[in-house]
């Protein structure tokens, strides 16, 4: 499935999500230090598998938006981001990545190209 990039940064690109994500989705799902800060429950297989469906359905039909955060070289999922509502109803952008990609200034960078695409649109 060929999914659309939605914006670049230097060396990311945000992508929709797509199914063959599932794996790369179900690390970040399932890592306690990923769900705990956010605070959500960490997801089994099924939950992630579920949860994925439902996001790239509600990025078709909503204002939340999620997408895929990739590495360009490689088009990896190293994580998610996109423009939500809080429990407040505010509007807030935000991100998750896999631990494993951590540390490397993907947050800020992915922070970065979040606000600057956000007032592009």
């Amino acid at each position: 499935m060929k999914s659309s990039i939605i914006f670049e940064t230097e060396r990311l690109h945000v992508r929709s999500l797509d199914l063959n994500d599932n794996d790369a989705f179900f690390d970040l799902k399932n890592n306690p230090k990923v769900m705990n800060p956010l605070p959500r429950k960490v997801l089994n297989k099924i939950e992630s598998d579920q949860e994925l469906i439902m996001l790239i359905e509600s990025t078709k039909s909503t204002n939340k938006k999620v997408w895929s955060i990739c590495v360009k070289h490689n088009n990896e999922l190293i994580g998610c981001c996109g423009f939500m509502k809080n429990d407040q109803n505010n509007d807030e952008i935000g991100y998750q990545l896999r631990e494993l990609y951590w540390g490397k200034g993907f947050g800020t960078e992915i922070d970065r190209g979040l606000i600057e695409y956000g007032f592009r649109i």
